[in-house]
C-alpha cells in the first residue's frame, strides 16, 4: 500500500514537471515567433529605407550630371570669349619699337596700351605673353639677354612689366632733359610750315618728361648755375657739378651757396695738385720780330724813316686791302649723279630689293633693314675683314648664303642664281659675285675680250685696204686742207666750262646743267606734294599725278608728318602705291617717319633742292591755282555753292 502510494506521488510529479516543461515550451515558442515577427519588420523597414537612399543617390547622380554640363559648356564658353579678347588685343595693340631719340621708350608705350591691357579679362600669363609677342625682334633679343639665367616666359606680369621699364628707358639724366627743356625753340615759319601748335605740344611733353613743376626758386637757381658754366676752362668743374646735382637724393635741395663752395674746393685741389707736379705745361710762344731801319738804324721799317730821302724807284705803299688775308670762294659744281647710276629688282627670299650695280665691290651688301624684311635669316660670322674703297673697314654683322632673281631689263625675265650676302647698317649693292651669274654680264666680257694681234704686213695691206674700200671719205686727200672746224666755238666753250682751274679763278658761279623731269608713261608712276596756305587760318595739302594731272587737295588740321602719314595711307588705299615722291625740304618731308614709311612701302623719296622751288614746280603751280579758286570761293557764294 505505502509503496503504490509512492509510485502514484511520483507519477503526479512527473506529470507536474512535464506541464511546467510544455509550458516554458510554449513561451519560448510565442517568444520566438515574436521575435521573428519583429526582425522581419525591422528587415522590411531596412528595405524600405534603402530603397528610398537608393532613389535619392539616383536623384543626386543626375543633379551632378546636369551641373557637370552645365559648367563645362560655361567653362567653354569663357575661354573661347578669352580666346576672342585675346586675338583682339593681338589686332589692337601695335608692336614696340625702341627709339630712344624720338622718345619712344616702353614706359610711353605702357602709357598707351596699358589700361587695355590691364582692363582685359585675361589671366596674368596670358597679358604677359601678349606683351612679350608685341615686342620687336631686337627688344626682344635684348631683354632675353637681360634676364638670363631666367627666361621670359617664366617671370610674372608685374615683374615683366618692372623690369621692361627699368630695360627700355631714356638714358639721359634728369639734368640734361631740364637743359634741353630750357633751350628749345621754335622752328621757323614757312609758307608749308606754321609750327605754334606742334612747338606748344613739345614744350609740354618736354616739361613733364623734364619736371620742372618739382623745381623751386632755389633748384631753378642751382640749375642756371651749372648751365652757365659754358667756357671750355671749365668742362671739369661742369662735369663735377652735374654728377652732384644727379647724385643728390637729400631732403634738404642744394643751393647755390653749397655749388659755389663745391666748385671754389674743386679749383683749389687741382691747383694743389700741379704745385705738387713741379712741372709746368709749355704752351705755344708767339714773340714780335724787331724791325731795324736800313738807314738810321731806329726800330721802324726804311719805308717810314723820316731821313729817307724818297729819291729814285716812286715809293709806293700798300693799301689795307693788300695786307689783309686774301679771300676768295671757291666756285663747287654739283652734278646729277643719282640719274647715272644703275639700280636693279633683285628678289631675295621673297623679298623685292632695289640693289645698286657696282662691278667694283667684290660682294653683296644689303642693310639690316633689307634683312629683318627678309625674316632676319641666320647670320654666320664673318671672318675675313672686308673694307671699303678708301681703305677704311666695314662693319659687317654676318652673312648668309641665298638663291636671288633678277629681273632682265630688256626681256623682263626673271634670271636666277646663288651666292653669299653680307649684312652691313646702310648699303644695298650688288656686287660682283653675283654679277658674274648674269648672261648679259657674261657676253659683255666675252665681246671685250683681247684677241691676238699680228703685224704681217700681208695682213696690215689688206686690212687697210678694207678700210680704204669702206671709209673712202676718211682717206681722201683733201681732208685735212680745212682751216677751220665746224663747231669749234661751242666745243672750245664747252672745254672752258668743265675747267676747274677756270671754275675756282671765275668771279660767278657756274650754274649746275639743269635736268628736266623724265615723262611718264603711265599714271600713279611720280607724285609731286607740297602745303598751301594758310588761308583763312587753314593749311591745305596738295598731291597731284605727274601724268594726268590729277589734283588732290586735304584741309590738314595739323601740318604734323603723322597728319600728312594719315592722308596718304588714305590716298594709297584707293590708287594703290607709287614709285616716286617729290617734295621740298620741309621738317614734316625730311623726318624719320616718313621716310621709313617710304622704305616700307618701297617708295623713292626726292626732295628740290634748297632755295629753288622750281624743282617741284608741279606741286607749285596746283598749290596757285588751288590757291586761286579758294580765293574766289570765299568772294563768290555762287562758286562755293558749286
Amino acid at each position: 500500500m505505502p509503496k503504490a502510494s509512492e509510485e502514484r506521488h511520483g507519477h503526479d510529479s512527473l506529470e507536474k514537471v512535464l506541464s511546467v516543461m510544455v509550458d516554458q515550451m510554449r513561451i519560448q515558442q510565442e517568444q520566438m515567433q515574436m521575435q521573428a515577427q519583429a526582425l522581419q519588420e525591422q528587415m522590411q523597414v531596412h528595405l524600405q529605407l534603402q530603397q528610398e537612399q537608393q532613389t535619392q543617390l539616383q536623384a543626386q547622380q543626375e543633379q551632378m550630371k546636369e551641373l557637370i554640363i552645365t559648367l563645362a559648356s560655361k567653362q567653354g564658353a569663357v575661354q573661347d570669349a578669352s580666346k576672342d579678347q585675346y586675338d583682339q588685343l593681338s589686332k589692337e595693340v601695335q608692336r614696340f619699337v625702341s627709339d630712344e631719340e624720338t622718345g619712344n621708350t616702353f614706359a610711353y608705350w605702357y602709357g598707351r596700351y596699358g589700361p587695355i591691357i590691364r582692363d582685359a579679362q585675361l589671366p596674368d600669363h596670358k597679358k604677359r605673353d601678349l606683351i612679350l609677342m608685341k615686342q620687336d625682334e631686337e627688344a626682344y633679343r635684348k631683354y632675353a639677354d637681360e634676364v638670363l639665367p631666367a627666361q621670359p616666359h617664366d617671370l610674372d606680369f608685374d615683374t615683366t612689366i618692372a623690369n621692361l621699364q627699368k630695360l627700355f628707358a631714356s638714358k639721359k639724366t634728369l639734368i640734361r632733359r631740364r637743359n634741353e627743356c630750357l633751350r628749345i625753340a621754335c622752328p621757323p615759319l614757312t609758307p608749308t610750315c606754321v609750327p605754334f601748335r606742334e612747338y606748344a605740344n613739345t614744350i609740354k611733353r618736354m616739361d613733364e618728361d623734364a619736371r620742372l613743376k618739382e623745381l623751386d626758386y632755389t633748384a631753378m637757381k642751382t640749375l642756371q648755375f651749372v648751365a652757365g658754366l659754358q667756357d671750355p676752362s671749365l668742362r671739369e668743374v661742369r662735369l663735377r657739378m652735374i654728377r652732384r646735382l644727379d647724385a643728390h637724393r637729400d631732403e634738404a635741395p642744394l643751393t647755390i651757396e653749397d655749388l659755389v663752395a663745391e666748385c671754389e674746393n674743386f679749383t683749389a685741389l687741382k691747383m694743389n695738385n700741379t704745385d705738387m707736379e713741379g712741372t709746368r705745361d709749355i704752351h705755344a710762344v708767339w714773340k714780335k720780330k724787331e724791325v731795324t731801319c736800313f738807314t738810321c738804324g731806329g726800330p721802324h721799317f726804311r719805308r717810314d724813316c723820316p731821313q729817307s730821302d724818297n729819291t729814285g724807284r716812286k715809293k709806293r705803299r700798300k693799301t689795307g686791302a693788300q695786307f689783309g688775308r686774301r679771300r676768295q670762294c671757291k666756285h663747287v659744281v654739283a652734278f646729277d649723279t643719282e640719274s647715272a647710276r644703275t639700280y636693279l629688282d633683285v628678289v631675295v627670299r621673297g623679298c623685292n630689293l632695289k640693289l645698286q650695280l657696282d662691278t667694283g665691290a667684290d660682294i653683296t651688301l644689303i642693310s639690316r633693314r633689307a634683312w629683318k624684311r627678309m625674316g632676319s635669316p641666320a647670320l654666320e660670322p664673318c671672318v675675313m675683314p672686308v673694307e671699303t674703297a678708301s681703305g677704311t673697314s666695314m662693319k659687317i654683322y654676318g652673312k648668309f648664303s641665298t638663291d636671288f632673281s633678277i629681273r632682265d631689263r630688256v626681256t623682263g625675265k626673271m634670271l636666277h642664281g646663288n651666292g653669299t650676302c653680307y649684312v652691313t647698317e646702310g648699303s644695298n649693292l650688288l656686287g660682283l659675285e653675283w654679277c658674274i651669274q648674269l648672261p648679259a654680264y657674261k657676253k659683255l666680257k666675252g665681246n671685250f675680250y683681247c684677241r691676238k694681234v699680228t703685224s704681217e704686213e700681208k695682213i696690215r695691206a689688206e686690212v687697210v685696204a678694207d678700210l680704204k674700200k669702206k671709209y673712202g671719205e676718211v682717206f681722201n686727200s683733201d681732208l685735212g686742207k680745212c682751216t677751220k672746224s665746224k663747231g669749234i666755238n661751242r666745243d672750245i666753250k664747252d672745254s672752258a666750262r668743265r675747267c676747274r682751274a677756270g671754275q675756282e679763278a671765275a668771279k660767278m658761279p657756274t650754274k649746275t646743267v639743269r635736268h628736266s623731269w623724265k615723262m611718264e608713261q603711265k599714271p600713279w608712276n611720280r607724285l609731286h606734294i607740297d602745303y598751301a596756305g594758310p588761308l583763312n587760318g587753314k593749311m591745305y595739302l596738295v598731291v597731284v599725278d605727274t601724268y594726268s594731272q590729277w589734283p588732290e587737295v586735304f584741309e590738314m588740321p595739323s601740318s604734323s608728318t603723322t597728319a600728312i602719314l594719315r592722308e596718304l595711307k588714305s590716298l594709297f588705299a584707293r590708287f594703290g602705291d607709287l614709285q616716286v615722291i617729290v617734295s621740298d625740304n620741309g621738317t614734316q618731308f625730311t623726318a624719320k617717319e616718313f621716310q621709313n614709311f617710304c622704305e616700307e612701302r618701297g617708295i623713292k623719296h626726292m626732295r628740290s633742292p634748297p632755295f629753288h622751288p622750281q624743282s617741284n614746280g608741279q606741286a607749285e603751280r596746283t598749290t596757285f591755282a588751288c590757291r586761286a579758286a579758294l580765293r574766289t570761293s570765299d568772294k563768290d557764294t555762287t562758286v562755293a555753292a558749286e
